[in-house]
C-alpha cells in the first residue's frame, strides 16, 4: 500500500475508537462497585430470600404477631411490620441460613455485661428444634444450629465483649412458634433459663470454636428431651388410668 493510501489511517482510527479511554474504564468500575453495594444493601434489607437448605413453607395465614415479626426478621415477609423492635434495616442481621435480632426481654444477673439479649432464628420456617430435626437431614440441622451459634456470638460481641450463654426452650415451653435461640450474658438468666433440662437447654460459649460441639449437644438434648417428654406423657396417662 502506498503511503498516501487511506487504509492504514482508517485501521488506526478504528483501533483507537475500539479501545475505551481510562475515564471510561474508571466510570465502569465505579458503576459496578455501586451495583455491588446496592445489591448488598438490598440483601441486608431482606431483598435476598433465605437460601434453602431444608425447611417448610411459612404459614402466612397466622395471626400471631410475634410469628409475623419473626417472618419479617427472616426475610420471608416484607410487611406489615409487627415487631416491637421496629422494622428498620438495622434491627436485624441476616446471615446465610439464620437471622439475629434484639430480644424485647432483657436478661438478669449480667454483672458488667449488658443485660440486652439476642434472638437467632432459622431463615426458613421451623416451629421448633424438633421440627428442624424432622424436616432436615442431620447434617443440615447441624449446619443451621452451628451457624446460629457462631453468628449470635459474634453479634453479641458488638454489644458486650465476653462469654455468652446460649439457650433454647423445649417446644412445649416456647411462647413463639418459630424456633429461636436465646443469646445472653455469660452468667445471665432469662425466661426461666437456665433451669430444668426437660424444659430448656443452655450452653456457655467463650469462643466461636465451641460452636460445633455446642451444636451437637443442643441437637442431642433435643432428641433426649423429646423422648423424656413422651415417657412423662405415658406415665401421666398410666397414672390417670390407674386412678
Amino acid at each position: 500500500t502506498s503511503p498516501s493510501s487511506p487504509v492504514p489511517q482508517l485501521l488506526g482510527t478504528n483501533i483507537l475508537c475500539a479501545m475505551p479511554s481510562i475515564p471510561t474504564i474508571a466510570f465502569f468500575v465505579s458503576s459496578l462497585s455501586q451495583l455491588v453495594h446496592a445489591k448488598r444493601e438490598s440483601d441486608l434489607k431482606g431483598g435476598l430470600r433465605p437460601e434453602r437448605i431444608c425447611g417448610t413453607e411459612f404459614p402466612h395465614n397466622t395471626t400471631h404477631e410475634a410469628v409475623q415479626c419473626f417472618c419479617f426478621m427472616s426475610g420471608q415477609c416484607d410487611s406489615p411490620c409487627k415487631c416491637f423492635q421496629g422494622c428498620a434495616s438495622d434491627v436485624v442481621a441476616r446471615h446465610r441460613w439464620t437471622a439475629t435480632f434484639k430480644n424485647v426481654n432483657d436478661a438478669t444477673s449480667c454483672g458488667n455485661q449488658t443485660s440486652s439479649a439476642l434472638l437467632t432464628i432459622p431463615r426458613e420456617y421451623f416451629r421448633s428444634i424438633d421440627h428442624l430435626w424432622q424436616a432436615c437431614s442431620a447434617e443440615a440441622a447441624y449446619t443451621i444450629v452451628e451457624e446460629a451459634l457462631i453468628k449470635s456470638f459474634e453479634e453479641f460481641q458488638n454489644w458486650s465483649v465476653g462469654p455468652v450463654r446460649q439457650c433454647i426452650h423445649a417446644p412445649w415451653r416456647q411462647t413463639v412458634q418459630w424456633m429461636h435461640i436465646h443469646t445472653l450474658c455469660g452468667a445471665g438468666m432469662l425466661d426461666g433459663m437456665p433451669g430444668s433440662t426437660t424444659e430448656a437447654w443452655c450452653g456457655d460459649m467463650a469462643t466461636t470454636e465451641q460452636a460445633a460441639s455446642l451444636a451437637r449437644q443442643m441437637l442431642q438434648w433435643a432428641q433426649g428431651s423429646k423422648d423424656s417428654k413422651a415417657k412423662q406423657h405415658l406415665r401421666s396417662s398410666a397414672d390417670a388410668s390407674n386412678g
